[in-house]
Parts: structure tokens; C-alpha cells; sequence
């Protein structure tokens, strides 16, 4: 049998291991050459068709994988995870977007991410409409589902490092830091992970002016 022949007789699910192998070892692009090929045995397929804008959006190619998005006919889609793709997308655009653009796009991509979490639930919605709540200038709204994130996380506890980070997070966007200190030293992490999240140090200095070079004066 030749290789066209073998590629031909896969399953959709044998397809989506081979975009997942790849997309495991980072090779993200050709992840995406892959779910194209497995598109073209198994056109139909839901999941290969979530995986191909899936794998574009994590190389940060945000602009293809909308436009794949709308192609595949997964915009407002009902299954929840891909309908958190397309919020994910919509994120990726706001915070890439200038500041003047910024705001409309975060409220957006919070709403997107809203439909997912209160018709699913989960954390992972969740957090992420806390997070744009907050970033869009809604404190009280952020700080609110924030708090109903944390004990799904609690119960998620499984989940392990995703369940962990999302705590955090939700740690964060609530302004409890002395919490997530404390959940860091529960965990041996050391705590100076938080360092750069510190307001910076300032430094006045008063004295004379340097001279330019070739000009007269220190």
C-alpha cells in the first residue's frame, strides 16, 4: 500500500493522535499541515477541525486562526470547548490590539468567554472572564467570579498544575497576594516568583548635568 493509500484509510482519531503527537513536541505549524491532511480524508470531522485553529492560535498566528474559525464554521459554536477557542482568539486580538482599541475588545472577547462559563462552567472560562473583567476596568465583577473560581479549582484539585496556576490567578485578580504567598510556600515554591508583579523601585537623583560630548562642563 502506498503511503497516499495508508494516509487515506486513517481514522479521524488516528489523524488527531498525529496533530496531537506533534503538537506535544512543539512543532505547532506542522501540527497544522497535518490536521489540514487529516481534514482532507475526514472533512466532517468536529475535532480535527478544533485542533487545526487550535494548534494556529498556540504558534500565535491569531489572525489565520480566526479566519480558519469563520472557514471551518466553528464561530458560536455550541460545544463549549470550542466555543472557549473562540473566546481565546478574541483575547489574543485584544491584547495585541493598541491601547485606544484595547478596551471594546477585552469586553468582548470577557463576553465570549461569559456564555461559555455560565452555560459549562469550569475554571478555565472562568478565570479567563475575571481576568478580562479586570483588565477591561470592571474591579467588582472580576473580583466576584474570581472568587467563584477559587473553589473549582478546589475541587479540580486533580488537575494539578492548570488547577494551581488558575488559583493563583484568581489569587491575584482578587489582590489577596498574602493568600498566594502562602499557597507558594505550601507548595515549596519559592515566593520570589511574585517579584516582578512589585511596584518598581524609584530612584530621584539631583546634581549636576552631564555634558554633552565635546561640549564644555562634567
Amino acid at each position: 500500500m502506498s503511503q497516499k493509500s495508508a494516509d487515506a484509510a486513517l481514522t479521524a482519531s488516528a489523524w488527531l493522535a498525529r496533530v496531537r503527537a506533534l503538537e506535544g513536541r512543539g512543532e505547532l505549524l506542522l501540527a497544522y499541515d497535518v490536521a489540514q491532511q487529516g481534514l482532507t480524508a475526514c472533512p466532517d470531522d468536529l475535532w480535527l477541525r478544533h485542533r487545526a485553529v487550535l494548534v494556529l492560535a498556540k504558534a500565535g498566528a491569531t489572525a489565520r486562526a480566526r479566519a480558519e474559525l469563520q472557514r471551518l464554521s466553528l464561530v458560536g459554536h455550541a460545544e463549549a470547548e470550542i466555543a472557549a477557542l473562540e473566546a481565546r482568539l478574541a483575547k489574543d486580538a485584544a491584547l495585541a490590539a493598541p491601547p485606544e482599541q484595547r478596551r471594546d475588545l477585552l469586553l468582548r472577547a470577557a463576553d465570549l468567554y461569559e456564555r461559555v462559563y455560565r452555560r459549562a462552567g469550569g475554571y478555565y472560562p472562568g478565570i479567563n472572564l475575571a481576568s478580562l473583567r479586570l483588565l477591561a476596568g470592571d474591579v467588582a465583577t472580576a473580583e466576584r467570579v474570581a472568587g467563584e473560581v477559587l473553589p473549582l479549582c478546589d475541587q479540580a484539585a486533580g488537575d494539578g498544575f492548570y488547577a494551581a496556576v488558575t488559583r493563583a490567578e484568581a489569587l491575584l485578580v482578587r489582590g489577596e497576594t498574602a493568600a498566594l504567598a502562602d499557597d507558594l510556600a505550601a507548595r515549596g515554591i519559592d515566593e520570589t516568583i511574585l517579584l516582578p508583579l512589585a511596584a518598581p523601585t524609584i530612584i530621584t537623583y539631583t546634581g549636576h548635568m552631564i555634558a554633552a560630548p565635546g561640549a564644555a562642563g562634567r
